[in-house]
């Protein structure tokens, strides 16, 4: 029998709770299937404004420090990659890459 990771029963107990009626939450017995589908509490949550502000500044973010972050980390591979070290392969124009040693 193949076991199920521990966090993804955590998520899908959440989801399951989020998609019951709070009176089989209060009540403890919801975990595999809902008992009564509802999205009242999902209308209730996305309904209000400051959470899809929230959601908006998190996501916004987000896509920002993503781009800029793999800018920076291009750049510096860009840089890394034309550095030259000491007993590195160096490309030498019309032939192929060669070991050369700087002193």
């Amino acid at each position: 029998m193949k076991k199920v990771p521990l966090i993804f029963l955590i998520q899908w107990y959440a989801l399951i709770n989020s998609l019951n009626s709070g009176d089989a939450f209060t009540k403890g017995y919801s975990f595999f299937l809902p008992e009564k589908f509802t999205l009242a509490s999902w209308k209730l949550v996305l309904g209000d404004a400051e959470i899809i502000n929230a959601l908006w500044i998190t996501g916004s973010r987000t896509i920002i420090v993503t781009i800029g972050s793999t800018l920076i980390t291009a750049m510096f591979a860009y840089r890394l990659n034309r550095m030259e070290f000491k007993g590195c392969l160096d490309p030498v124009p019309g032939s192929n890459y060669t070991l050369s040693f700087k002193y």
